[in-house]
């Protein structure tokens, strides 16, 4: 009997210092993946400033000067272009789409 607790009480001391050495390093997981993260976000912004700056023109002073066109890039603009494009004037989007 006593060697059936002793065992009992070593198999769930092992199964506390494992979850607890586990749980440690999962916080070092989570941190390295958000650097890892955040790296990959800044070496991409990089690589297009890179990009940009390769195709500007000579004597431009302007910030990518013309390459980029910021009020039709973006999701919300394209979604407000569709929006204003189906219902504009009074005319369905399957109207249109009949028409040509």
């Amino acid at each position: 009997m006593l060697r059936t607790q002793i065992l009992a009480s070593v198999c769930c001391l092992l199964i506390a210092v494992s979850s607890l050495v586990d749980s440690r390093f999962l916080d070092q997981d989570e941190e390295a993946r958000f650097k890892r993260q955040t790296a990959d976000m800044r070496l991409s912004e990089l690589h297009a400033i890179r990009e940009i700056l390769n195709r500007l023109p000579t004597g431009c002073s302007q910030y990518a000067c013309g390459l980029v066109d910021i009020f039709r890039s973006g999701r919300r603009k394209r979604a407000a272009e569709w929006l204003s494009k189906t219902f504009s004037n009074g005319k369905n989007s399957a109207d249109e789409e009949t028409s040509h």
